[in-house]
């Protein structure tokens, strides 16, 4: 698993999803000073380089922390927000964007426990903007002979190549999340997110992207990013279009626990529409 990872692949990352306009939380490159503190782990880790991210919380007292919001959660009490009343909605948008720099990157590992939600007021109500975390599977890549028969088997053991990699090993690990926040948005809005999204990482965006690896890295693996990450730009609408097919076929779509009105329509073209709203005379 080590030998696959790229350990300071977030840096990468970072400078992307910035380009991109995705929330997120920055990592640091440090030295591990000899410290007392490391208590037993001192003599395992003292003096090896690692990484530091931000964990994006809110501040004391109901004062704005991570990026202004008053209010941080992770996926499971985010959960109970949209249960509770259909004022908070997830920035679908958002959401989409993010797993588009996921797919770019080859981040496969995008279960509900690697996300974060910051609240924004919205009109009425609050919309919760995803805050993508823990990128220590960013750029894997399971190469080799062996991986190559494993991958019949397990197609989650993917590959960072300038071909997108089977679309249910790529994907499986964020079908959760995926099929519920995802599926208010229509094939035009996916596609005109993705058009958006490739503006957004022109050939000079990737390089200097992949300069923010340190040296040695850079070195080794820079020329093989820059000419990757290019590849995959160009190729991600094929790849985007066959995931949301994927996941529409299957989608999930919840009300709260307020009194609700639920309108369910069979469109000219075979779609189904569904919608809901307040039972008249509630509020949220």
């Amino acid at each position: 698993m080590i030998s696959s990872q790229l350990p300071t692949g977030g840096l990468v990352a970072d400078h992307l999803m910035e380009a991109t306009g995705i929330l997120h939380t920055k990592h640091t490159p440090v030295v591990i000073p000899d410290d007392p503190r490391l208590g037993k782990y001192r003599e395992e880790f003292a003096g090896l380089i690692g990484t530091l991210q931000e964990h994006p919380s809110e501040g004391p007292d109901g004062t704005p922390g991570f990026a202004g919001s008053v209010k941080v959660s992770g996926s499971e009490k985010l959960y109970e927000h949209l249960e509770k009343s259909p004022r908070n909605r997830v920035d679908a948008r958002a959401f989409l964007k993010a797993k588009l720099l996921d797919f770019f990157i080859g981040d496969k590992d995008r279960h509900a426990k690697q996300w974060r939600w910051a609240r924004f007021p919205d009109g009425d109500g609050y919309k919760w903007v995803p805050i993508p975390e823990d990128r220590d599977q960013a750029f894997i890549d399971y190469d080799g002979f062996a991986m190559v028969l494993a991958r019949i088997a397990s197609p989650k053991l993917i590959k960072f190549e300038a071909e997108y990699p089977n679309v249910v090993g790529m994907t499986i690990n964020g079908w959760e999340p995926d099929r519920e926040f995802l599926a208010e948005l229509d094939k035009a809005v996916w596609d005109s997110l993705v058009t958006v999204f490739q503006s957004e990482v022109p050939d000079p965006v990737i390089e200097e992207a992949v300069r923010k690896l340190p040296k040695p890295y850079y070195e080794q693996v820079g020329k093989f990013l820059t000419q990757t990450l290019k590849a995959r730009r160009d190729k991600l609408p094929k790849f985007a279009s066959k995931y949301y097919r994927l996941i529409s076929r299957e989608a999930e779509i919840k009300a709260t626990d307020k009194d609700e009105y639920v309108e369910l329509t069979h469109m000219p073209n075979g779609d189904l529409s569904v919608r809901i709203s307040l039972m008249k005379g509630r509020r949220s």
